[in-house]
């Protein structure tokens, strides 16, 4: 069975171009592109307008957009279509604009790696450590900003300031991390290369899709603080199952089968989303609670996060797919 994309785990977060807006007569000149800074004006928390008789409320928000290869990241201004569209939208913009307007700490935090973070993060996914630290700065970046982004210049100010003075810290915190991510994924695609059980090829080429998508380039920022301290965890839970696979291979694909159904699941709830939407926050956490199920499955020696269970999964899923149609 194929692995289910499952995009909404290590996906790159959304651009200003595939921002869900609200309907074109409901966007007001207040829209713009490549702004580098916070507006001269605080938008406003709400446009009004009206269309075919019918008023329609927009949410204005700072918008990140894709930067060219090796340049800063810049912010639009999008007219979008709810309030929790905005939130997270104006949170992942806040994002942009500090990491444009802050000093990068990258040349710092590359002299100041211990021996065995120089070691690990020579063999990454992304291609060059600067790629990897500039990563790790954004997940920084991300675990300092509140969860409640700021709306106006006064509250950016204040957060501009805070980031500021913990940026390098925070951003040692997570080379920390990822350096245990890194130095577990080296072991199991070790595990992987010397693995030829022809029994097992379904369980080893589901931990090998596993581990890359889970680790990849710009998994630190897609993943976000909160979860990337839990990979350490999932890919240990690989070690784990791929050091029980030979004598627990019958309990082992039965457990396979009852994950890939949940995720064959899980992948139809995202591919009704709109191409390049972004995910919903609760159908994203859904996605994690699958995660720990694995460990609950194949490591549970290791522990969960939460209480998780088939049926819990399968819970979260219908209460998502709920909260979407709302």
């Amino acid at each position: 069975m194929p692995w289910p994309p499952r995009r909404a785990l290590g996906r790159p977060w959304p651009s200003a171009a595939a921002a869900p807006r609200a309907p074109e007569q409901a966007r007001p000149a207040l829209e713009r592109s490549g702004l580098t800074a916070w507006p001269a004006q605080d938008l406003p928390r709400t446009v009004e307008s009206t269309v075919a008789g019918q008023r329609i409320t927009g949410y204005p928000a700072l918008v990140p957009e894709e930067a060219a290869a090796g340049g800063a990241p810049t912010v639009a201004v999008r007219i979008l279509s709810s309030a929790a569209e905005q939130h997270a939208a104006q949170r992942r913009g806040t994002i942009a604009l500090l990491q444009r307007g802050l000093p990068s700490p990258e040349r710092y935090v590359l002299e100041h790696l211990n021996n065995q973070e120089k070691l690990v993060f020579a063999q990454n996914p992304h291609g060059s450590v600067t790629e990897l630290i500039t990563d790790c700065t954004v997940a920084a970046i991300d675990k300092l900003v509140p969860p409640d982004p700021p709306f106006t210049r006064a509250e950016y100010d204040r957060v501009l300031e805070h980031v500021r003075a913990e940026l390098i810290d925070t951003v040692f915190q997570v080379t920390a991390v990822v350096e245990q991510v890194l130095s577990g994924a080296a072991r199991v695609q070790r595990t992987l290369k010397r693995s030829a059980s022809l029994a097992a090829v379904n369980s080893l080429n589901d931990v090998k899709a596993q581990l890359e998508h889970l680790v990849h380039p710009g998994f630190v920022a897609a993943t976000g603080w909160a979860q990337l301290q839990h990979l350490p965890r999932y890919v240990r839970a690989m070690e784990v199952r791929l050091e029980k696979l030979g004598g627990h291979l019958q309990r082992d694909t039965a457990n396979l089968l009852l994950v890939q159904k949940l995720e064959d699941d899980y992948d139809a709830a995202l591919t009704r989303l709109p191409p390049a939407a972004p995910v919903p926050e609760q159908l994203r956490r859904v996605g994690w609670l699958i995660e720990e199920l694995r460990v609950s499955l194949f490591a549970q020696e290791l522990g969960t996060a939460q209480t998780v269970s088939e049926k819990r999964v399968r819970r979260a899923l219908r209460e998502a797919l709920d909260a979407a149609r709302a």
